[in-house]
């Protein structure tokens, strides 16, 4: 079992992936940045849920496991000669 459900995403739905995640991270920053009681500018606040959202939506669609490189063909070796 490779530990993998579903395997990787297709690159649309890792792109769509990515932007729900930054929007929302950006939203929920400006939101916390002006609504919280420490005084942060809600462009402060925009700017670390970006930051937040760019992490998060990395870790969401990058693979971790390595995959191994398929080569097609044959590949001559040393001692075969025509």
């Amino acid at each position: 079992m490779s530990g993998q459900l579903i395997g990787p995403l297709p690159r649309l739905y890792s792109v769509l992936t990515a932007v729900v995640a930054l929007v929302a991270f950006l939203g929920a920053g400006a939101w916390l940045g002006h609504l919280t009681i420490v005084p942060v500018p809600l462009p402060v606040g925009a700017v670390l849920g970006g930051l937040a959202g760019v992490t998060v939506a990395w870790a969401v669609v990058h693979d971790s496991q390595r995959r191994r490189l398929r080569v097609r063909g044959r590949r001559p070796h040393v001692g075969d000669q025509k």
